[in-house]
């Protein structure tokens, strides 16, 4: 590891000892999900090559969560959604740390916000981990993504059979309505009696790897992450063997996926990172 990459590290640690801190005062749930989740159990930290921090939480927190991030925080963090950062084009959001940049390649040509971050996904409660409805929302999801990606200018290899097909789309199409059509994807059984599951449709798999039995986000249990507590799902097994199949072992190196990145700059905060390297 380069020690660009652990000041990295230690900068979205700081972010996240911050979060961790704020949802206990303000009594809210969230979990380490994705990457950062696999990092805690398999590595009780960062994945050795990974670069940036994935969280979760439920609906209703997670809307109050961004509420108090602009009003209680906004000196140190700016929080990114579609709304707070119009040409922002992913639909989760971000907390950015005020005076930093981390600039991904792929969103070089989009005029927004680049602040080192930590992702914060939406958990929505569904009925059923499978079948057609699910398969239906799952695939509005993407596309209404994939639009929103392109159409804010995102240079995404990706999204090329999708690119090919928005050329014949009226650009005429508001984003208002794309991300009316994304909510109602994300959030129509939420109010369900017979909910069964949580379902990250935000997420980096597709929702059949992102859809879990609701018993095992649960009360969230506390690890060692980089030798601080924080929370995960109750049963972070389940949640690890439906993303990644036998967690435990180590991906061979083609891969072991990073963004890719042009510009890192830590402002104000890189002597005490470069000090906290030292240690």
């Amino acid at each position: 590891m380069n020690d660009t990459l652990r000041m990295l590290q230690l900068c979205e640690l700081g972010i996240l000892k911050d979060i961790d801190r704020i949802c206990a005062e303000h009594h809210l749930t969230y979990y380490l999900l994705g990457g950062t989740l696999l990092g805690a159990i398999r590595h009780s930290g960062f994945i050795p090559w990974d670069d940036d921090v994935d969280i979760g939480m439920f609906r209703e927190d997670y809307q109050r969560f961004q509420e108090i991030m602009m009003q209680e925080y906004s000196e140190k963090y700016f929080l990114q959604n579609c709304e707070t950062d119009p040409k922002y084009p992913r639909i989760m959001a971000k907390v950015r740390l005020n005076g930093t940049v981390m600039q991904e390649r792929s969103y070089e040509p989009v005029p927004m916000c680049n602040g080192v971050y930590l992702d914060v996904f939406p958990i929505d409660r569904v009925v059923r981990d499978r079948g057609l409805f699910m398969a239906i929302r799952g695939k509005i999801v993407r596309l209404c993504f994939g639009y929103k990606t392109l159409r804010a200018g995102s240079d995404n290899r990706h999204n090329m059979a999708l690119k090919r097909l928005l050329r014949f789309v009226p650009k005429l199409i508001p984003n208002r309505l794309v991300d009316r059509m994304l909510s109602w994807a994300c959030t129509c059984s939420n109010n369900s009696k017979r909910v069964a599951y949580g379902s990250v449709f935000l997420g980096t798999y597709t929702w059949k790897k992102e859809t879990h039995p609701l018993e095992a986000f649960g009360v969230p249990k506390r690890v060692r992450f980089e030798g601080v507590s924080l929370s995960v799902p109750a049963k972070p097994e389940v949640i690890l063997t439906n993303n990644y199949g036998d967690y435990m072992k180590l991906p061979p190196v083609e891969k072991r996926r990073t963004h890719n990145l042009t510009r890192l700059d830590f402002g104000p905060y890189e002597q005490g990172l470069r000090k906290e390297l030292s240690l």
